[in-house]
This record gives structure tokens, sequence and C-alpha cells, in this order.
């Protein structure tokens, strides 16, 4: 049984009266595990709570000893504080064969996100391909293909295509500004006069914050929190990427850059529109009719590294991608051995058939309209990279502080988002709120290390 909310229950299980490859695909999954195993794969939710609810949820059943789950299913913005208060087992230490795998870092454990997630080797929230929601909340860069023709810009780049420019290294934070800095045109008839930027403006680049700061800096190679899943995690120097900093905040800053104004309109609206040059969206994004549907021919491109120095592009996932966890409100090794055994399989099945089926049938030939996308959706799979203060972010116990001056406080992972103010006040926050979130990040190891020990 998996506690999960309605939003992601298709990870476990599908309802639909019209199901589409990958729900089909899920459905063998479970049904050859179900025959195989002697089982019943299904969720336990309640229709339409959202992850907040979910979470106070699975922590007054472990507070109150209720064992009717097995895992639990947790987004990762909310994970980390139940962790710090002892309601997971180590997955590392306690839960057959899938400790193996994390171990030995195989395919369907997604080694590049648990090593982030682990402290001096102990776990306590993992992800799998069995969560489909990380893929989905993977980011990239769309273009708008006419554009780009129309424009001439590959050539004035120097390249044949955009697709050509990412492979020459060179789609970078500084180019990208450079093409989108001075790209926007005032439609005064769809505002009260001149110079009123609103959703019916022309722009270079659209997106909707706040996760683009947090994405770009990930895509731009910066880690806030340094750890490899071995040695003692460490708070990163803001001065090691204070010029990632001032380049995003370049750009967000520029007449070419719009977020969506009101409650009408998306930034996948506007591009759709083809008001846009570029967007930055998720790959679940891609599957949207507002997008498939429309007449706007689009590529598909990596988010824009730091400088040509980088060695490749990276990718992140935003948050409200899902994990797993075994909850401490039952210990029977039998159990705990059938509970490992099913999640083991469900991983290693879901790498084998459903994630392909997604991956390949759906991403990449039916919400894209061109190989070269394909090979760079394949890049941007394969850079994703993560950051355990990605879990360690929510909540005022957890990597968090007030801001300079007493100021609205917020979690270290979204401390990009202060950007839309200035760099000057990034790096206030951060120098003001050095200490209390080394003695916070400190606390949070010795709480791994004191776990089920």
């Amino acid at each position: 049984m998996f506690s999960t909310i309605s939003w992601s229950a298709y990870e476990i299980y599908y309802e639909d009266e019209k199901p589409d490859v990958v729900d089909e695909e899920l459905y063998k999954r479970n049904a050859r595990l179900q025959d195989r195993f002697n089982v019943v794969i299904t969720p336990l939710y309640v229709q339409g709570h959202g992850a907040p609810e979910h979470v106070a949820g699975v922590r007054n059943s472990v507070m109150n000893g209720d064992d009717s789950f097995d895992i639990s299913m947790v987004q990762i913005w909310l994970a980390g504080a139940l962790v710090s208060d002892g309601w997971f087992y180590d997955l590392r230490e306690w839960v057959p064969y899938v400790k193996d795998s994390l171990n030995s870092g195989a395919d369907w454990w997604s080694p590049g996100i648990n090593n982030a997630y682990t402290i001096c080797g102990r776990q306590y929230i993992a992800v799998s391909d069995l969560n489909l929601t990380a893929v989905r909340a993977t980011w990239c860069c769309v273009f708008n293909k006419q554009t780009v023709v129309d424009e001439n810009i590959t050539a004035k780049l120097g390249c044949d295509s955009m697709y050509d420019y990412v492979r020459a290294g060179k789609w970078t934070l500084e180019n990208f500004y450079m093409l989108i800095k001075d790209r926007y045109e005032d439609n005064k008839a769809s505002g009260s006069g001149v110079d009123v930027r609103d959703n019916g403006d022309t722009y270079g680049f659209v997106t909707n914050t706040p996760h683009y700061f947090e994405l770009q800096a990930t895509a731009a190679g910066v880690t806030l929190i340094r750890n490899d899943g071995e040695l003692t995690p460490e708070l990163t120097p803001f001065t090691s990427f204070e010029p990632i900093a001032e380049d995003i905040y370049n750009i967000v800053s520029s007449a070419g850059y719009f977020t969506p104004t009101g409650t009408g309109k998306t930034a996948l609206d506007l591009f759709s529109e083809g008001t846009a040059l570029f967007s930055m969206q998720s790959f679940g994004d891609l599957s949207m009719d507002v997008i498939h549907d429309s007449d706007v021919d689009f590529g598909v491109l990596p988010m824009p590294k730091a400088d040509e120095n980088q060695k490749q592009y990276w990718s992140g996932a935003d948050d409200s991608m899902t994990s797993i966890q075994i909850p401490t409100t039952w210990y029977d090794m039998a159990r705990m051995d059938r509970v490992g055994t099913i999640l083991e399989a469900m991983s290693a099945e879901s790498h084998r058939v459903v994630i392909p089926a997604y991956y390949e049938l759906v991403l990449k030939h039916k919400d894209t309209r061109d190989e070269e996308s394909i090979e760079m959706i394949e890049l941007i799979y394969r850079g994703r990279r993560f950051d355990l203060a990605q879990i360690h972010s929510e909540g005022n116990v957890q990597l968090y502080a007030t801001g300079p001056n007493g100021g609205t406080g917020d979690g270290l992972f979204y401390i990009m988002r202060v950007l839309g103010k200035s760099p000057t006040e990034t790096a206030s926050w951060w120098e003001s709120s050095r200490d209390l979130l080394e003695i916070r990040l400190d606390e949070i190891i010795n709480d791994y290390n004191s776990i089920n020990a």
C-alpha cells in the first residue's frame, strides 16, 4: 500500500477510462508483479488533497502508530522535516534488495539524485524510476523555430541551427542574455497605453517564477550543499557562484524578460500564442494541449550553462516531484522483506517499461516536432543533478533563515529567488544567514547519524 496524493497517484495506479501508452505499460507492470508476488498494488489517497495535507497525514499516521500503508511518497520539498523527526527508516541499511541497489548505484535508483540525498552513507528519502514525476518535473528551454528562421538568428550566431549552437558548447547565460535582452515590443492595443507591459506584448523570454531562479542556477552548475553521499556535507560559499547570480539577474531584469501578470495566462500560454522567442518549461508541460495544439513550431534545448568552460549541460527538476520513504510505524522482518521486494521490483520494472514508454513514445515523439529535439531531451535527461538543500529547505527548523535586517525568511534552496530584487540582496541574505545555516546543517547531519541508530 502506497500513501500518496491524487495528483501523483498515476505513478502507482491509473483510473483513466482512456489510458495512454504509459498507463497501459503501468497497468501491465502492476499485473505482472501482482501475479508474481501474490500482492495487490494500490495507492491510499484522498481525492483532491494537496502535498501539505498529505505530509500532515503521514506525520499523524506515524505518530499514532497507524500501519495501514507500507510506503509513503511525499513531495520532496516537504520531506526533510519528517526525516529530522525520525519518522523514516534508513533505506541503505534496513530495506532488503533496495539497499543493495542503492549502494551499488543501480540505474533504476537514479544515482545522481540519491547520492545527493544521502548524508554520510545514510538515506531516508529516495527517488527511483517509480517516481514518474521526477521525469515530468525536469526543466528545459523551448524556442520558436519560425522566429529563429524569419530573423536569421542562427546565421548571426555563426551556426547552422540552435541545436548546433548547443553542440558547440556556446549555449551560455551570457549568449542567452544577448538574444533576449532587447526583445520587447509593446502592443498598445493590449494595454492601457504606451509602455504598459502585459500579457499581450512580445518578449524574448517568458517563464513562470519562482522555479526558474533555482533551476537555472542548477543548470549553471550551482550546488548549494556540497555533498557526495559519503563525506560530510558543507555549505557552498556564495562567492563561488556570485557571477552566475549576476548573470541570472541580468536576464530577469532585462526588457526582454517577462513573467505573466494576473491569473489569466501562464508563460506556456504566451509562448504558444507566438509572443515569445524562448520559454523555460518542464517536460510535463510539453504534454499539455496548449502547446501541442499550437501553431507555433517549437524546438527543445537544455537550459543555458554558466559559460563555455562548463563541461556539460546540467538540468534539474522542480520540487513537485515525489520521493519514497518507509515509515517507522511498523517493523516486521517478513513485512520489510516483502516491501523491499515489491519496491525494488516496481522500480526496476518502471525502468524497463514505464519510463521508456513515457520517454521514448510520449516525450520524444508525441510532444516534440523534430529529431534534434529528441537528441536535446536525451542530453537534458543525462544531465540531471540535484541538491540536498532541495529536501531540507521547508520549515523554520530546516535550512531556513530570515532575510537581512529581519526581512522575509526563506529556505536555502529558494534563496536564488531573491535575485528578483538584486544580487546584492542575495549576497547579503547569504552572508547574514551563513552561521545559522551551518548550525542547522550540522543539526540535520546529526539527525541522519542518530535516526534508527
